[in-house]
């Protein structure tokens, strides 16, 4: 996949999701407001859709993994070795999904706003001069 250098990309295993521009130029702002407005998709919503698509494959494949944990222990014998393996593949499923949700929060913190202090009668005074 093929994305821009202003796009952040969170890997997870072999899939990879653009998180889109993370620093919108103003050309790109008015498209997704136009977007917005007849109802197609913008480019926040793509990169919302593709964070849960993200998310959503490890932890189904958690469920799986537990379903059929849980069959293997239930056999009599219980298929201990069986049981293992799907436990395993838990862990790393769970692996991939904190992997997302640290990749989100690290690109959140880097776009997190600054609170910087104003003088606002530099401010007034200026555009007056």
């Amino acid at each position: 996949m093929s994305v821009p250098s202003a796009c952040t990309t969170i890997e997870s295993g072999t899939k990879s999701a653009s998180l889109g521009n993370c620093a919108p130029t103003t050309a790109s702002r008015d498209r997704e407001q136009a977007g917005a407005r007849n109802g197609q998709p913008t480019t926040r919503d793509e990169s919302a859709l593709r964070i849960v698509d993200e998310m959503y494959q490890p932890l189904a494949a958690v469920r799986t993994n537990a379903e059929a944990a849980l069959r293997w222990l239930a056999r009599d014998p219980p298929n201990l070795d069986e049981a293992k393996q799907a436990l395993e593949c838990i862990i790393g499923n769970s692996d991939r999904a904190a992997d997302v949700v640290r990749s989100i929060r690290d690109l959140i913190r880097q776009f997190a706003p600054v609170a910087v202090s104003l003088d606002i009668s530099g401010v007034v005074k200026d555009p007056l001069r």
